[in-house]
């Protein structure tokens, strides 16, 4: 069968270069098929002629012949014996850069088809007088902890890798670590000594950025015994401040943090200290890393405010600031702005909201709300920024300012003439779901201070149960209905029923009326909320007006810390976790690292699957006169049978079922008499022997065993195929 043309170019150009023995007309070639794997291109057909190709010495063909390999024999394991083959044999190459190539291609081919001889290369590499050779060797024994741990133990690998932890070549100190740290896992990490934190310490200089991270998280694990090894420590480690990685600069952070975590007034210098590097890499750096360095800085801010106070300007918000880089400073504002910087933070966060960027209006708006709860100076400063966007009739900032109102008219009393003079006089149309839900609880609330609180709120009301037949967008735009859109309505509807109650007691003439219907319209609501929030509301008012006004006409004011925005009982313990994606996920390790309960059906399946195939035990193979004289023996058992099949027989296709069965056929073929087949299978480690005749349909045969049962046995087995 010939080769594709596109193939067969392929192959004709590289055995043209081998041919001449060019080594830059071998690369042009591999490029060429590499090119082609690239497209989903099959070239299986071409192995032979890699194989050839693999014998070059030129080391860049030697790396895209290793691709190619691995390529293939992750499409089709049956080809990684003779892959493997080729592998192996460049393992004991006197060139170290092969040697090394090769292990690592090793790696990527099915453990089963080297499950033998792997760890023994591993094991030869981690003693290899070449430094490439076990810096390879090294990160293969991850992968080899991965597919067999076993071998990892019985190696004696472990202790290998701590011994290369004092190796001269620094990057096998790095990859000696993340082995070590991928294998101890689970079993509580490196053990380490003072000396090897020591030697790690000393030789950081001479690692990479990567490694000096990596080994940087390892140090952060050590108590020092003494003061004087304290401050020898926190010495050298301070150098690393002024690297330009952001990785080594939270590394060396959380080192000294965690040296003085013992003693609070030298972590808050150390705080000062470290503070300017953030923000030189926080200016300095694509947005992800200005995120991730800010997150760190909100943990610190937690715990030492104060030591922010000289640098609050270079955290305002800028005009270029990524969405996710403005919400985290707008984060870090809140903790750390005092009296005298409240007016320029308030300003420069309304410059920015009214860009309107995704996702950024909200927490804007939120920290100008909390800088209003937290800094009395603060208020008039917000109330004329909120007033600005409501005279600017920007839809979605008076939906957040409306969502905030109810919680600054709660813990700011004094002010509340202020906020009722922002709300308008009609609610928007554009109005969403929880912002005309505030808006309905400050009518209600707030409804003597305010003129026909009744009829704004009974136009909330027929808007709201109109939304059934037509749901608003966010836009204000008739649309499909999200999941989500049906609880705000539901919540607004509710906030309706109970705005309008309090109103009662307030204006009864003009609210009574209004009232009744809502009550009928919520009775009938699809909502078992809104439903239960009316037929509460009728029972009450029809039960103790008295005890429905102590109820619902109680002061709503609070001079305590919101719920939400209570400080997180976690905040030590992720202060604890520095430089780790606690930082980022606001949680301890143990909250967010969690895998859940998972039920391997598929392997399951496949034990049920294997259970239940039609196979015999592995077979051993015997030659045709072993064959022969087993059928001539005297004094075995014979076991005669038949069966009508119904259908002629197709041989070739029969064979090969048998075949996979694990039983094994000694000949097989058309005869005048009919299709004959000579074959054997191995039951309990009994052989038995058959001789199986059919025509037209009707199949006869005679099985040969030690014992009766175990001939019957295998006839069972025989007639289970034409049963399936």
């Amino acid at each position: 069968m010939s080769l594709p043309y596109n193939l067969q170019w392929a192959q004709d150009d590289l055995d043209k270069a081998l041919s001449k023995n060019d080594p830059m007309a071998i690369r042009a070639a591999l490029q060429e098929i590499l090119m082609q794997l690239s497209w989903g291109v099959d070239v299986f057909p071409l192995l032979s002629v890699i194989i050839i190709a693999s014998e070059t010495h030129d080391i860049p063909c030697k790396r895209m012949i290793y691709t190619i390999m691995t390529a293939l024999s992750r499409r089709d394991p049956d080809t990684s014996i003779l892959i493997t083959n080729t592998l192996l044999k460049d393992c004991a190459s006197e060139n170290p850069i092969v040697r090394g190539m090769a292990l690592r291609a090793i790696c990527d081919i099915e453990i089963t088809t080297i499950a033998d001889d792997l760890p023994k290369i591993i094991a030869i590499g981690l003693a290899d007088s070449n430094p490439y050779v076990r810096r390879m060797a090294v990160l293969a024994t991850v992968h080899l902890y991965q597919v067999a741990p076993a071998a990892v133990e019985e190696k004696g690998m472990v202790n290998r890798l701590y011994e290369l932890l004092r190796d001269r070549d620094p990057q096998i100190v790095c990859n000696s670590l993340f082995a070590l740290s991928a294998i101890l896992k689970d079993q509580g990490g490196i053990a380490f000594d003072a000396n090897l934190i020591h030697h790690l310490v000393n030789s950081l200089p001479k690692f990479s950025e990567w490694a000096q991270s990596e080994a940087m998280q390892v140090i952060s694990q050590y108590t020092p015994e003494t003061d004087k090894e304290r401050f020898d420590l926190m010495n050298i480690i301070d150098q690393f401040l002024q690297s330009s990685s952001s990785a080594v600069l939270t590394g060396a952070a959380k080192i000294l943090l965690t040296l003085t975590s013992d003693k609070t007034n030298l972590q808050k210098q150390v705080t000062s200290r470290i503070i300017p590097k953030f923000i030189t890499h926080i200016h300095a750096n694509a947005p992800e890393v200005q995120f991730s360095l800010l997150k760190h800085l909100i943990v610190l801010a937690r715990r030492f405010p104060e030591c922010f106070k000289p640098h609050i300007p270079f955290f305002f918000v800028q005009f270029v600031d990524d969405g996710s880089v403005a919400r985290a400073k707008f984060e870090l504002l809140q903790l750390i702005t005092p009296q005298n910087f409240a007016r320029e933070v308030i300003e420069t966060t309304a410059r920015y909201v009214l860009l309107e960027k995704p996702f950024t209006v909200e927490p804007g708006i939120k920290l100008m709300r909390d800088l209003a709860l937290q800094l009395p100076q603060a208020v008039p400063i917000v109330v004329s920024k909120f007033r600005l966007f409501f005279d600017m009739k920007r839809h979605h900032l008076i939906n957040q300012c409306l969502v905030v109102l109810p919680d600054l008219m709660r813990r700011l009393p004094t002010s509340l003439s202020e906020f009722i003079n922002l709300l308008p006089s009609q609610p928007p149309r554009e109005l969403s779901g929880p912002a005309l839900g505030a808006y309905a609880w400050i009518l209600g609330e707030y409804g003597d201070r305010l003129e026909d609180a009744v009829y704004c709120i009974e136009s909330l009301m027929l808007r709201s149960w109109d939304q059934e037949k037509a749901p608003v967008t966010i836009a204000g735009k008739i649309g499909q209905e999200d999941p989500d859109s049906y609880d705000d309505v539901s919540a607004m509807k509710i906030c309706i029923i109970t705005a309008l109650a309090k109103l009662l007691f307030v204006n009864a003439g003009q609210a009574r009326p209004v009232l009744a219907q809502a009550l009928g319209r919520g009775l009938k609501d699809a909502h078992p909320a809104v439903q239960s929030r009316a037929r509460f509301i009728y029972k009450l008012l029809q039960a103790d007006l008295d005890a429905a006004r102590a109820a619902l006409m109680n002061v709503k004011t609070s001079d305590q810390p919101f719920v939400e925005d209570a400080d997180s009982e976690n905040i030590d313990m992720v202060f604890d976790e520095f430089n780790t994606f606690s930082v980022i996920y606001e949680e301890p390790r143990a909250d967010w690292d969690t895998q859940e309960e998972q039920i391997d059906i598929e392997i399951e399946e496949e034990e049920e699957e294997e259970s239940n195939e039609h196979k015999l035990e592995d077979l051993q193979e015997i030659t045709p006169q072993q064959f022969q004289q087993l059928w001539q023996t005297e004094g075995i058992s014979v076991v005669s049978d038949g069966v009508d099949l119904g259908y002629e027989l197709e041989l070739k296709d029969f064979v090969a079922a048998v075949l996979k069965a694990n039983v094994g056929v000694m000949a097989s073929g058309p005869t005048p008499q009919g299709n004959k087949i000579f074959a054997y299978g191995y039951i309990d480690g009994n052989i038995a022997l058959i001789e199986c005749l059919e025509k037209a349909g009707s199949m006869t045969f005679t099985i040969k065993a030690e014992t009766e049962e175990i001939a019957n046995q295998f006839k069972d087995f025989w007639l289970g195929f034409f049963n399936k």
